[in-house]
């Protein structure tokens, strides 16, 4: 039996060590002379093991009959899965090594509007997202965007206002609605935010915006694979109904592995895990024997993690599976 395995690095994450470790192991292991391109075979089960680092590498992926298929990367707060076509980028590449920001360069398969912090995602990683401005919030929003429509006072513009309220980030934060990325890019003169937050370790605020998203990419896909693991920050707050979604619409039979709470993938290295028990221990991924044995295993790794970074108690993200048939999981509709 043929099984293609693909496992797709966003950005940032195709640069990280665990990704290089993985590659020496499958070169090892199946003695190939190709850093990406890996066959191993064991028993009656021939596996075809590719890693990519490409937006349109990883769509085709979604819909390659029998696939496992992983992503490795950031979540970008909901935004979809990003990639970094030629490697190296930093938290803002300049134009001339990136005439295309990769951190822009995603896959939309989720809410049709979420929050973004202003400081900690537009103006680090240079990226200009269209806002999300709209008098009515749409039934398909992230529930935390659909919770600020409803209590956002209307009454008040004042920036000194510590509850939600749509307010001009020129007037309130004029320093830094001004600024310039540094990409030469003004992005935040014309935004809004509707509320702050602490920012981690120091005394300021970050004001968040709402941008658009939506799930045009995932709504062109057929969901052919047969496993889908996101290995990535809560994976199921932003990505499930989606994923839920779609697979109803294809009729597809594709099982989904996903985190549920922040991950720290370069700490507890799942994705390396997962490959060693499923080429090297016959963990069967499409059983659901196979699947407990591997959440148990991927997530046994917090305890051991916790004991020296006291600060991350889940470094796995709490992976789970998910059917798309969860009853307890409520999805409002996407169309």
């Amino acid at each position: 039996m043929k099984i293609p395995i693909i496992i797709a690095f966003g950005v940032e994450f195709r640069n990280l060590k665990y990704r290089k470790e993985l590659q020496a192991y499958l070169k090892k292991l199946t003695k190939s002379k190709s850093d990406t391109h890996f066959k191993y075979k064991k028993g009656d089960r021939d596996y075809d093991i590719q890693i990519v680092f490409t937006r349109d590498e990883f769509l085709k992926a979604l819909d390659t009959p029998g696939a496992i298929v992983v992503y490795e990367g950031h979540a970008r707060h909901g935004q979809g899965p990003a990639f970094d076509e030629t490697g190296g980028a930093g938290d803002c590449p300049s134009t001339f090594f990136a005439p295309k920001n990769p951190w822009e360069n995603h896959v939309r398969m989720g809410w049709d509007a979420v929050k973004l912090p202003v400081k900690g995602d537009i103006l680090k990683h240079c990226v200009n997202p269209d806002e999300y401005a709209e008098k009515k919030v749409s039934k398909y929003s992230q529930p935390s965007v659909r919770y600020v429509y409803r209590k956002a006072s209307t009454k008040t513009t004042k920036c000194s206002f510590k509850g939600y309220s749509k307010r001009k980030l020129i007037k309130c934060f004029p320093s830094l609605a001004k600024s310039k990325n540094k990409r030469g890019v003004a992005s935040l003169l014309k935004r809004h935010f509707w509320y702050t937050k602490d920012i981690e370790k120091t005394k300021k605020k970050d004001p968040y915006t709402f941008v658009k998203v939506g799930a045009k990419d995932l709504k062109k896909s057929k969901l052919k694979c047969r496993l889908f693991f996101m290995d990535t920050c809560k994976a199921v707050p932003h990505y499930y109904c989606s994923l839920r979604h779609r697979k109803r619409e294809t009729k597809s039979k594709c099982i989904f592995l996903l985190t549920r709470k922040l991950a720290y993938m370069g700490l507890s290295k799942a994705i390396n895990n997962f490959i060693k028990l499923v080429l090297e221990e016959d963990v069967d991924p499409f059983k659901r024997s196979g699947r407990k044995r591997l959440i148990t295993e991927l997530n046994a790794v917090n305890a051991e993690i916790f004991k020296t970074h006291t600060n991350i108690k889940y470094a796995s993200g709490i992976i789970g599976r998910y059917s798309g048939r969860e009853k307890k999981k409520k999805c409002p509709s996407w169309n």
